[in-house]
């Protein structure tokens, strides 16, 4: 079995955050990986 090493975070809108989600990849300590949907262009952001 695979270890789970990131944490895909699917944000909808501007005001959005990772919210508790970055604290349970921090407890774990996984990466984040925010995909805006928001954004047309879908930009990236990681957050460790």
């Amino acid at each position: 079995m695979k270890e789970i090493r990131r944490l895909l975070v699917l944000q909808h809108l501007e005001i959005e955050g990772p919210g508790l989600f970055e604290q349970f990849a921090k407890e774990r300590d996984l990466k984040i990986e925010i995909i805006r949907l928001d954004n047309k262009m879908l930009c990236r952001k990681q957050k460790r």
